[in-house]
């Protein structure tokens, strides 16, 4: 799990920055992530207007492909992959409050189980054919300027 000191660092890499974005600022960034990423683990299938929403929102973000699956696959899946496990999951959508609270919580105990025990597979599918999206958005956006 990446702890806000990673964030930074891997900030400062990727967007050449002198001064990394504030705590705050890497949260405002991160939640709509969050959010929208969370939506792979509704019980619900989700239609073609729902892949491209997503993709419009990642597409936003300051992350890379390979750092949206960090997150997804880090900070997600450890925190909501028995919601696809259980016979009557969530498919409304996951309350954003309890949704950083619990990311933060995980992210703040020295001992936990490591991401990757976690079933990750349950995403996989969803998670390439967003990602293609998302690249295809930021192609289409990068085109456009």
């Amino acid at each position: 799990m990446e702890t806000p000191h990673d964030i930074v660092e891997t900030l400062r890499r990727d967007f050449g920055a002198k001064e990394a974005p504030s705590l705050s600022e890497q949260l405002a960034q991160r939640r709509p992530v969050w959010e929208a990423l969370s939506e792979l683990f509704l019980d619900t299938d989700l239609q073609t207007a729902d892949f491209d929403r997503l993709a419009e929102t990642l597409a936003k973000s300051p992350y890379s492909p390979a750092d949206l699956e960090a997150i997804l696959l880090r900070e997600l899946v450890p925190i909501l992959w028995g919601n696809t496990a259980s016979p009557a999951g969530e498919w409304q959508g996951f309350d954003p409050v309890w949704l950083e609270e619990q990311i933060q919580r995980r992210a703040e105990r020295s001992l936990r189980w490591p991401s990757w025990l976690y079933p990750r597979r349950i995403v996989r599918a969803d998670w390439a054919r967003l990602r293609a999206r998302v690249e295809q958005a930021r192609a289409e956006r990068d085109a456009s300027v």
